[in-house]
């Protein structure tokens, strides 16, 4: 398996398709993927659809809005859930369709990144796992739910999952499905059309250092889809103005939820922004007094919200000067912004259940994920996770690790864009974080399993290696001295 930043031209080689590997021809690993389907749908089985205020914008039917399908941005949403929820129509086929969807990401994933472990033992080890992550509650309530957090988790576990057969195989079946994921996750979420930028560039630059056609074409595939995306995003922040009849646009109502809940209650950041010609506070505007970012102080950011969209100095200077202040605040106040996003992290990273997005499953995946300290990164599953990672990275050390390389800068990449959509979800919204960040707690505690089992796999093929070594040596010393009574009875 050669290195990411190798310059050789690639050699595509057809690999055989899952289906056809002898490594899931394990009666181990289908026990667990029936076991995997069985919970999950007990779990769910005899629950009802969860409706939101947000459900109406994605949906025609009983809906209060004009238009909710639109593939130029001519809707407030996006169009994946509107389209699919204009062709099934009733709430019980899309909750139907959301539970298919999140069993078979969580079976694919695991399929892919099982067929690349050798030893039995890990592999069992690696897919029971990463099954056990997806019986959480985290993981399974939102198929109930009529909003976009089940759909956007599936999508981003199948487009993880392609991109491991594309990047590591050379796929070019694999390389369709990527465009088309990115494609259909890109209009569901529309922060993931800064991770489909970086996905790009990462196609077109490595693709053309290491002479890859099949990722250059995946690469210039996804230019068009970006172009696509930027004009209907920048129609759909403007089009978001019917919602509830409130005249705002999508970034506008983030601007002042932030400006309440983040910057003005921060007295240098109150001074930043007054600099740059934010209006005086008026009488009934009041930021928010909760110190601690997780509370959920709704009814003062209302008030606030009611004066910061219909005072026309406010609504005027969120329209004209308000566009691009987040990115300057960032650029002049990057170590202080990345400060608040950590301290906040350790919580937003164990995202303890809300019982308003739905019912307790008690789920068994939760026994051993999603628990922790809420201020204290290591004392959690995911600072287990990471320990035991660095503790097999010393033991194995570079030179066992030769084939894994590749599968363990892909998990770095995963968990490097999950890192980075959640810190867009909350730099650009002051509320609901752990509903915006689904995807990306998954994705980070699933790279974490992929690379334990890799680094696992890497010291018992050693092990394993060095033990025929020695086995052999033996053999070989003992060998003179079985032959050494025949030479003296050949003796005269």
């Amino acid at each position: 398996m050669r290195s990411f930043l190798s310059t050789r031209p690639t050699v595509n080689v057809r690999t055989p398709p899952l289906w056809r590997s002898r490594r899931l021809a394990d009666p181990w690993l289908a026990a667990f993927a029936g076991l995997f389907l069985i919970l999950r749908i007990d779990r769910l089985r005899g629950q009802i659809p969860h409706v939101f205020p947000d459900t109406s914008t994605y949906r025609a039917a009983k809906s209060l809005y004009p238009h909710t399908l639109s593939f130029t941005g001519h809707a407030l949403r996006p169009w994946t859930l509107p389209l699919i929820y204009r062709i099934l129509g009733d709430d019980h086929r899309i909750m139907k369709l959301q539970v298919a969807l999140g069993i078979l990401a969580w079976l694919a994933l695991a399929a892919v990144v099982a067929d690349r472990i050798a030893d039995p033992v890990v592999r069992r080890g690696l897919v029971g796992l990463l099954l056990f992550l997806g019986l959480t509650q985290q993981a399974m309530v939102w198929d109930l739910d009529l909003i976009s957090e089940s759909l956007s988790l599936s999508l981003a576990l199948l487009l993880v999952a392609a991109v491991h057969r594309f990047w590591l195989d050379h796929s070019r079946l694999a390389g369709a499905t990527v465009v088309g994921l990115m494609t259909l996750l890109m209009f569901t979420r529309l922060v993931m059309f800064a991770v489909a930028v970086v996905l790009c560039g990462l196609c077109l630059g490595l693709g053309a250092l290491h002479r890859n056609r099949v990722r250059l074409i995946v690469g210039l595939a996804l230019v068009p889809i970006l172009a696509w995306g930027q004009v209907a995003n920048a129609r759909q922040n403007d089009g978001y103005r019917v919602r509830d009849h409130l005249d705002v646009s999508y970034f506008e109502e983030n601007l002042g939820n932030l400006l309440f809940k983040r910057y003005l209650p921060d007295p240098e950041s109150f001074r930043w922004f007054q600099a740059r010609g934010m209006p005086a506070l008026a009488p009934g505007m009041h930021a928010s007094v909760v110190a601690d970012q997780r509370v959920q102080d709704w009814e003062p950011w209302q008030a606030f919200f009611v004066q910061f969209r219909t005072r026309p100095e406010w609504k005027g200077w969120a329209e004209k000067q308000g566009t691009g202040l987040l990115g300057k605040y960032f650029i002049a106040h990057p170590v202080k912004t990345t400060r608040w996003f950590a301290d906040l992290w350790p919580h937003l990273d164990r995202s303890p259940w809300d019982l308003n997005y739905g019912p307790d499953l008690h789920p068994i995946g939760n026994t051993l994920f999603f628990w922790g300290a809420a201020h204290t990164p290591f004392l959690s599953d995911t600072g287990v996770l990471i320990f035991v990672a660095l503790l097999l990275a010393w033991r194995v050390r570079r030179r066992k690790l030769v084939a894994g390389i590749p599968l363990i800068g892909l998990q770095l990449v995963t968990i490097a864009f999950a890192l980075f959509a959640a810190f867009a979800a909350w730099f650009l919204s002051g509320y609901e974080h752990m509903r915006h960040m689904v995807p990306s707690v998954h994705l980070i505690r699933a790279a974490l399993l992929v690379i334990i089992a890799v680094l696992a796999d890497a010291l018992v093929r050693h092990r394993r290696a060095g033990a025929l070594d020695t086995h052999a040596g033996a053999e070989a010393e003992t060998l003179p001295s079985r032959i050494a009574p025949m030479e003296v009875a050949i003796e005269p």
